[in-house]
C-alpha cells in the first residue's frame, strides 16, 4: 500500500468518525485532522478538487473550534467573575425586534427558541414576573417534558432581543456541562420569584440529567 493510499484511507476514516462523535469539540478536532490528511492526499495525488475543498474547510473548522473553546473558557470564567453567561452566547443569536405590547410567545406554544433581552423588558403574565434587560426568557420549556411554553410573555416596551434556537441551546449544552449548570441556576433564580415554579425546576434538572447522560 502506498503512502498516498494510506492518507486517503486515514482521511476517510476520520471523516467517518465525525459522524460518530457526540461532542462538538472532539468533532471539530477530528475534522481538522481529516482536512490535513486530505490536503496532503490531494497535493500528492494531484487531485485539485479535493485539495481545494479541504483547503477551504480547514480554516473554517479551526475557526469554529477556537470559537467553541473561547465560549467554554468564558462560561467557566463566569463562575468566578460573575460575568452574565447569556452575553457570551450573543454571537450565536439572531437579532430581532418586538414592539411594546407584542407577545413573544403564548402559554402552550411549542418551545423552539430562547430569547435574550438586549434592550427593553417583558412580563410573564400568569406569574406576573417582569424580566428585565440582560436576562433570558423562555428557557424552561426547552427542557420540560412537554416542550411547551409555561407562560405568556409580553413586551413592556419596544425591545431588541437575541433569539437562539432550541437546537443551538442543546448543542451548547453538549459542548460544556458548565453551560448546563448555568441553565439550572437561571431557572432556580426565576423560581425563587414564584414558588409555583419549583415543579418546573425539577423538570429542568431531570431534563438536563437526561442530556448529561449522553456526554463523553
Amino acid at each position: 500500500m502506498t503512502l498516498l493510499e494510506v492518507l486517503g484511507y486515514l482521511g476517510g476514516l476520520l471523516v467517518f468518525s465525525t459522524f460518530y462523535l457526540k461532542t462538538m469539540i472532539r468533532m471539530r478536532m477530528v475534522a481538522v485532522a481529516s482536512n490535513l490528511m486530505f490536503v496532503a492526499y490531494g497535493w500528492m495525488g494531484n487531485l485539485v478538487p479535493i485539495l481545494v475543498l479541504h483547503l477551504l474547510l480547514l480554516p473554517l473548522n479551526v475557526w469554529r473550534f477556537v470559537e467553541i473553546r473561547q465560549l467554554i473558557r468564558k462560561v467557566r470564567a463566569s463562575e468566578q467573575t460573575g460575568v452574565a453567561a447569556p452575553e457570551l452566547i450573543l454571537p450565536y443569536m439572531q437579532q430581532v425586534k418586538r414592539n411594546k405590547g407584542e407577545q413573544l410567545f403564548t402559554k402552550g406554544d411549542r418551545a423552539d427558541c430562547v430569547y435574550y433581552l438586549v434592550k427593553g423588558s417583558a412580563r410573564l403574565l400568569e406569574k406576573n414576573i417582569v424580566v428585565p434587560q440582560g436576562q433570558m426568557i423562555g428557557i424552561i420549556g426547552i427542557f420540560s417534558s412537554e416542550h411547551q411554553r409555561t407562560d405568556t410573555a409580553v413586551c413592556l416596551s419596544d425591545a431588541e432581543l437575541g433569539m437562539i434556537s432550541k437546537d443551538k441551546i442543546l448543542e451548547l449544552f453538549h459542548q460544556s456541562p458548565d453551560f448546563g449548570a448555568f441553565l439550572i441556576r437561571l431557572v432556580a433564580r426565576r423560581a425563587a420569584l414564584d414558588n409555583a415554579q419549583h415543579r418546573m425546576v425539577d423538570e429542568l434538572v431531570a431534563g438536563i440529567t437526561k442530556y448529561a447522560s449522553g456526554l463523553q
